[in-house]
């Protein structure tokens, strides 16, 4: 966010963070209204403006501040010193299912953020994007311990599929149940299912 919305309390912040959000979800970047956004957060439009220049920069600041808090709480809950790449991995996963249900709406956000297809929002999300999830995984699952692969085996190949099949795990339960609506059911039942995946991976690619 820029130096003059973090002037803000952050109470204000926080009403201005969440009308837009939830106004951008519920409508998409083109159709979002900014006058229900002033109107959810109880602020003036001028006052909206005055820290934004336009919706676009809204939007992107958003998504900016999103990708920085999630990864920032990550980054602050994964055991690094585990060396055991399975282990480290369900609390990368256990990480992100604890997020999604604290932070609803902002997982609600994001998800709809790459997804957008508006011609002056697209583009500036693919940067954003490019490498976001190979550098972010990096960090979190450096310095495990290979010897406890099967002999032969590309690791790294390995590790692309089993973060490829979560992203796409994620992403279906999303389509079936938005992070907003999910309950305490669903979420165990996702972290049944996630574990029973991560145990598969664990007999097929270890010694």
């Amino acid at each position: 966010m820029n130096s003059k919305f973090m002037t803000l309390s952050t109470e204000k912040q926080n009403r201005i963070i969440n009308a837009a959000m939830k106004e951008f979800v519920r409508k998409g970047y083109e159709h979002a209204s900014t006058n229900e956004m002033v109107k959810g957060a109880g602020i003036s439009k001028g006052l909206l403006f005055h820290y934004f220049n336009n919706k676009q920069e809204l939007f992107l600041s958003l998504y900016d501040y999103g990708v920085e808090t999630v990864m920032g709480l990550f980054y602050g809950r994964i055991d690094l010193e585990e060396k055991d790449f399975f282990i480290r991995f369900r609390q990368i996963q256990q990480v992100r299912w604890e997020l999604l249900m604290q932070y609803p709406e902002l997982f609600e956000f994001l998800n709809a953020a790459y997804i957008e297809t508006a011609s002056d929002i697209r583009p500036h999300i693919e940067q954003r994007n490019k490498g976001l999830t190979q550098e972010a995984f990096g960090k979190v699952l450096a310095g495990f311990d290979r010897s406890k692969f099967k002999e032969g085996l590309d690791i790294d190949k390995a590790i692309n599929i089993i973060v490829w099949t979560f992203h796409g795990f994620v992403k279906d339960k999303m389509k079936l149940t938005s992070a907003i609506q999910m309950n305490s059911d669903d979420y165990v039942h996702m972290v049944k299912e996630a574990d029973e995946y991560i145990d598969m991976f664990r007999q097929s690619f270890y010694k």
